[in-house]
């Protein structure tokens, strides 16, 4: 990991001990792990099963999760521009190979979204997955049974679709109406209200 850049790619985006936590929380994926993350893929699908290897070494829930965010962030990092050496990896016989210099990318003004995202469920220690269940409304079961009377996938409008490029929205193909998520979005907010269709 090459923490200079990082720390200063942090700089601006965390405070001084948010830094402090993202440098050792990747340090300890780094360590725990035996990878380096300047050459491992740490891509989404990638940190899955290290998260899964991560977790059977007996590290706490709110440990792994810090960990993963820490990575994500030093990915970005990697993809900002501001990694200023891309290492060739390691050879099968486990030599390092010299660095190249590549053209640095002009730094980004601000953070993306997903950036804020993250630092900001890292820093206070939320796990997001959570919080969305445990914020989820789900649509009363009766309405559901009603809807399923009429299709077996609880589809509200069972024959709509959205419309695609050179298509007209109102058109029927084929017995399906296009529309533009009107319909969709009727049927998003209709179901939980508790009251069957026709009652």
């Amino acid at each position: 990991m090459r923490e200079r850049e990082f720390r200063r790619y942090l700089g601006p985006r965390l405070g001084a001990r948010s830094v402090d936590s993202y440098i050792a929380y990747c340090r300890r994926f780094e360590g725990e792990l035996g990878r380096n993350l300047d050459t491992c893929d740490i891509s989404d699908v990638a940190l899955s099963s290290l998260a899964r290897e991560f977790g059977l070494r007996g590290i706490n829930s709110n440990s792994l999760r810090n960990c993963l965010s820490a990575v994500r962030s030093y990915r970005n990092f990697r993809s900002s521009g501001q990694d200023h050496f891309q290492p060739y990896g390691p050879s099968s016989n486990g030599a390092s190979f010299p660095v190249r210099r590549v053209r640095k990318a002009p730094p980004r003004q601000s953070p993306t979204g997903g950036e804020v995202l993250s630092n900001a469920t890292a820093e206070f220690g939320i796990d997001l997955v959570a919080l969305v269940a445990r914020c989820t409304v789900w649509a009363n079961p009766i309405v559901v049974a009603d809807v399923m009377r009429d299709d077996a996938a609880a589809a509200w409008f069972p024959r709509f679709r959205r419309f695609r490029p050179g298509e007209t929205r109102g058109a029927v193909v084929d017995g399906v109406r296009l529309d533009d998520n009107s319909y969709a979005s009727q049927a998003g907010r209709v179901p939980f209200g508790g009251v069957a269709r026709g009652g």
